[in-house]
């Protein structure tokens, strides 16, 4: 193994995809059920293993596994990229489809692996990503989107799917906020929230389009809604458009809305109708309005 295969130098990459190559034409040309057979295809998979922790390695493997959307066993990813970081608190980089990230540790989640990523490269990868799906059409608009700044100095926890195309964010306040998806993994919300609430996000706010039923299929519970305020309108919002989603005018209500065990927590409220964006916000985060 080659010295610098811990920080996935280029040589040793070359090295081992050099290596794996060799073994992979040895074992086409060995005949089925020999020894020497058995023999190459135990040496591929060590080599295969040890490609994996190269950096370069690792991109490649990632790319392979999420290329159809979701269809690859996340738990062995997640075991490949945690077996790659595990040496280093602060993260390791990986360009991945949807960006450059630093990524600390990986979790599996509904069929997924996601990640969770820090610092001003994976801010920037982030902010990208929330700023393409903001233009990518009307329905986009409805993404709340933040700078590389405001990542790093509001938000405590970012991820993002293995690819790097769908993301979640918890607040130091405990809002699940800047979430997004390009829509290329199905499901990408559903495997995103759980690990966002692990990591200690309590609620969130969404318009009342298609979205509320989105997250309450991942536990969340509606407690408060307020109207929508043309004042306050996303820029480039589509009233026409968005009319199909929130007839009959494309002006969708703002739910908000906490998780299962928050809503336990917070006594089991009931759904209110509020004027006011203060007053729904406390009632979101205490169930009670002061």
């Amino acid at each position: 193994m080659c010295q610098s295969q811990a920080e996935g130098g280029r040589r040793c990459y070359a090295h081992q995809r050099q290596r794996v190559d060799k073994l992979e034409q040895r074992l086409a040309e060995s005949s089925p059920d020999t020894a020497e057979h058995e023999e190459i295809t135990s040496r591929l998979e060590t080599a295969r293993a040890d490609l994996i922790q190269t950096r370069t390695g690792l991109q490649e493997h990632i790319t392979e596994r999420t290329a159809a959307g979701g269809s690859y066993d996340a738990e062995q990813l997640t075991a490949n990229i945690n077996r790659y970081v595990a040496d280093s608190p602060t993260g390791k980089p990986l360009t991945l489809p949807g960006g450059s990230f630093r990524v600390v540790r990986a979790h599996t989640s509904h069929g997924h692996t996601v990640l969770e990523v820090t610092g001003p490269t994976s801010a920037r990868s982030y902010s990208s990503g929330l700023a393409e799906r903001y233009t990518q059409d009307a329905a986009g608009k409805q993404v709340t989107r933040a700078t590389p700044t405001e990542l790093q100095r509001d938000f405590h926890t970012m991820l993002v799917l293995a690819d790097g195309r769908a993301g979640a964010a918890v607040r130091h306040s405990g809002e699940i906020s800047a979430v997004y998806s390009d829509g290329s993994s199905r499901g990408a919300t559903r495997a995103l929230l759980p690990i966002a609430a692990e990591r200690g996000g309590t609620h969130l706010e969404c318009f009342d389009t298609f979205l509320p039923k989105i997250y309450a299929r991942s536990g969340f519970v509606k407690v408060a809604s307020i109207p929508f305020n043309r004042e306050f309108a996303p820029d480039g919002w589509d009233y026409s458009a968005m009319s199909r989603v929130a007839p009959p005018r494309g002006e969708p209500d703002i739910t908000f809305m906490v998780t299962q065990d928050q809503y336990e927590k917070l006594g089991r409220p009931e759904p209110r109708s509020f004027q006011d964006y203060d007053e729904a916000d406390e009632y979101t985060r205490t169930g009670h309005t002061s």
